[in-house]
């Protein structure tokens, strides 16, 4: 039985209209679907058979408001780049309000790119077509990668121009998400000391996010611990899979452990933990190696916010403290299955592997994925060095010692492994080309790359991919001349 399309409206009823504004979208005059998530609306067990396809369409890019829908845009602060702003908000986006699943889980739906709101700090509101198509391929790329994300419902091109340095296709986005809550929620009601709007939003989130601990007598600090133990566990995936986010600022981090916000994003080609795409990011304060320190910091600044309402911070700095410990136990774990051991953790065998991949310049995903064959073929060396045959034959004694040595065995790890090392991710290279591709309104190969990440560990069905683009083309590393040196916002 699916459920019928209804909006709850729980969130705006917790605090006072200076924490949000209530606003209808921008009701655009002709918006056109071009994309609708059928696989998120069967794994939410949503039913649209009450709405044709214009009507989809309009409620979805905010021109027609459902009749259970009472549409906000919610107020919250952030530190950007390490610097406050005391008053941000949702500039483009408006939250229609929240749906429950099949299972009873709670999500938000938001628009983004539906006109100005009162947080807009003198923007336009709007989204261009390049950015709803980067947020539409990282989301569904880190969802089948098994990373808690954000996922796009819907697009739809708004045939209204934005502008930017240039004239672009204007987009709208319906997506969900577990929250609105992020750090920069929190940092909004302290910076004010509203202690009774904090202590609201501090029930709200666990109420909707960690009910096992709503009746503790400490529930602030251990809503806090739940958050710390999340973020570890996000970031430990990130790290993991060789992705940079971009801008973490304090105001794109979910207090739900879920990614969020995605802008100058990427996945790495080459390894190299200092490696930055965002071209804003002049400094390297959010490079793919910092990413676990800013964690921890922008955790700082949620502790410092919530410290308005309790009393002993210095157990909220043991907690925080626990989060670098929390982390490197998720990502050795996951690094360790990386290189076969399901049991065990091999930290030594991994930072010397990393450490060969950024000597040699060599593709990350590429080379964990060959690994596999590498091990049934000791005679295909992923990296010709000295190093590297040093430290395959000293990776591979280890399996043989863990597992035995004899040749059924090594299949099977090797099987196990490509289970954990993707084969296909959002290369950089294949988004801009889709992006080139849907700024042309050839809309084919977002087709094609969102039917190849929903396979990103080589269970691909092929024959749902054109014949003219095989798999090989979406798992290939970039040429030179297709090289992605920096990405942007898009916005």
């Amino acid at each position: 039985m699916k459920n019928k399309l209804q909006f709850h409206q729980l969130f705006f009823k917790q605090f006072d209209e200076n924490y949000y504004e209530i606003i209808d979208p921008y009701k655009f005059s002709n918006p056109q679907l071009i994309y609708l998530n059928k696989n998120l609306i069967d794994d939410l067990q949503l039913d649209f058979s009450q709405f044709n396809h214009p009507n989809i369409a309009k409620i979805l890019a905010g021109s027609s408001i459902h009749e259970s829908s009472r549409p906000i845009a919610i107020a919250y602060a952030g530190h950007q780049f390490g610097n406050f702003v005391s008053q941000l908000g949702d500039g483009r986006a408006i939250l229609l309000g929240e749906i429950i699943d099949k299972k009873n889980q709670f999500y938000d739906l938001q628009l983004k790119g539906s006109g100005p709101t009162k947080f807009s700090r003198r923007g336009d509101g709007f989204a261009t077509l390049a950015s709803a198509i980067r947020e539409l391929i990282i989301g569904e790329s880190l969802h089948y990668l098994n990373v808690p994300t954000t996922r796009i419902l819907s697009l739809s091109l708004t045939n209204s121009p934005v502008f930017r340095e240039v004239v672009n296709h204007g987009a709208v986005m319906s997506r969900l998400l577990f929250s609105q809550l992020r750090v920069g929620s929190f940092e909004y009601l302290a910076s004010r000391h509203d202690k009774v709007g904090l202590q609201k939003l501090v029930d709200f989130a666990v109420d909707r996010h960690y009910l096992v601990i709503k009746n503790s007598t400490n529930k602030v600090l251990e809503f806090f611990a739940k958050v710390v133990e999340n973020q570890a566990i996000l970031i430990a995936k990130w790290q993991s899979l060789g992705f940079i986010h971009g801008v973490m600022n304090t105001d794109n981090m979910s207090i739900a452990g879920q990614s969020l916000d995605f802008g100058p994003c990427a996945f790495l080609d080459e390894y190299d933990d200092k490696k930055v795409f965002s071209a804003i990011d002049k400094y390297g304060r959010y490079s793919f190696g910092n990413q676990p320190k800013i964690a921890q910091w922008n955790l700082w600044i949620l502790l410092n916010s919530l410290a308005l309402i309790f009393d002993d911070h210095q157990q909220g700095l043991v907690i925080l403290d626990k989060f670098i410990t929390q982390y490197e136990n998720n990502y050795y774990k996951l690094m360790s299955q990386k290189l076969g051991f399901k049991n065990k953790i091999v930290k030594e065998l991994v930072d010397d592997f990393l450490k060969i991949l950024k000597k040699n310049h060599a593709d990350y995903t590429k080379s964990f994925r060959d690994l596999s064959a590498n091990l049934l073929d000791e005679n295909s060396p992923i990296i010709n060095c000295e190093d590297y045959k040093i430290w395959f034959k000293n990776w591979q004694q280890k399996i043989g010692e863990n597992y035995g040595f004899g040749n059924n065995n090594l299949a099977k790890i090797a099987k196990e492994m490509n289970e954990i090392n993707p084969l296909i991710i959002a290369r950089n290279h294949l988004v801009e080309e889709v992006i080139l591709a849907s700024n042309s309104l050839d809309f084919k190969p977002l087709e094609r790359l969102l039917k190849a990440l929903e396979s990103p560990f080589g269970n691909i069905d092929e024959e749902n991919i054109e014949k003219n683009l095989p798999i090989e083309d979406f798992a290939l590393p970039p040429t030179t001349k297709q090289k992605v040196y920096q990405t942007f916002c898009n916005t």
